[in-house]
């Protein structure tokens, strides 16, 4: 008995998703996966298309990473339209991303 409900806990601590790059997951962090449909041309938005509808995020504070984990100097490099991305971010007036990883290498 003891043992099932550590185990039960134990499961609900680790994520439905893959684990961020960089960020140290937490109850908080949501995610979403999908192609990015378009930046805004000041770079502070993007509009993400998922399997449940469109996803405006917030880009103004996020951490870019490439393959293999590589971190990009400009996110704008990594952040394009068409691009496949895993976005980790928080709902706060909004969804506000934290981390956007390449889900697959450049062409």
């Amino acid at each position: 008995m003891l043992a099932s409900i550590a185990a039960l806990m134990l499961r609900a601590a680790v994520p439905a998703f893959p684990p961020p790059t960089a960020l140290p997951p937490d109850e908080n962090l949501k995610y979403a996966t999908g192609i990015v449909q378009s930046v805004a041309a000041d770079g502070r938005s993007m509009v993400l298309a998922t399997q449940a509808g469109a996803l405006n995020v917030n880009i103004e504070q996020v951490l870019a990473y490439g393959p293999a984990g590589a971190s990009a100097p400009m996110k704008t490099e990594l952040i394009r339209q068409g691009e496949q991305v895993r976005v980790y971010y928080y709902v706060d007036d909004g969804a506000k991303a934290r981390e956007v990883d390449l889900a697959a290498p450049l062409p």
